[in-house]
């Protein structure tokens, strides 16, 4: 019997969400040789790289995942690897198209507060440090 891809996507997630990286990039990269247009691979491994701090090839992974699958759960993965990057301007644009497609999803929304916030404090840094 043969395992379909899901079924390894099942297994790489569960890998990955008890902290096993390594077994579940592997999982990801298998899917990926098989079908280099799996979006779901793609934004996976791209998580993974991005909780390693791979910002350049969580980014790369995830924009091909998104132009294979243009969906708000995405578009909200990218804007958080911005984030996290520490390229706000890029994660606000990311999650301004993540709400043109799902208008309602809270988790865009604490995306998005948290960029603002952080420009805020960026700004009130500098206007301490310059005024």
């Amino acid at each position: 019997m043969s395992i379909t891809v899901q079924e390894k996507l099942n297994d790489a997630l569960k890998y990955h969400q008890g902290g096993d990286f390594i077994s579940a990039e592997k999982i990801y990269k298998q899917i990926l040789e098989e079908n280099p247009s799996n979006a779901d691979a793609l934004n996976l491994l791209g998580l993974l790289f991005a909780g390693n701090n791979k910002y350049e090839e969580a980014i790369n992974l995830v924009e091909k995942a998104v132009k294979i699958s243009p969906n708000s759960y995405f578009y909200l993965n990218l804007g958080t690897i911005y984030t996290d990057k520490g390229d706000i301007d890029s994660a606000l644009k990311t999650y301004e198209t993540a709400l043109n497609l799902e208008s309602k999803n809270p988790g865009i929304f604490f995306g998005m507060a948290q960029c603002y916030k952080r420009k805020n404090d960026f700004i009130l840094k500098y206007n301490k440090t310059y005024s």
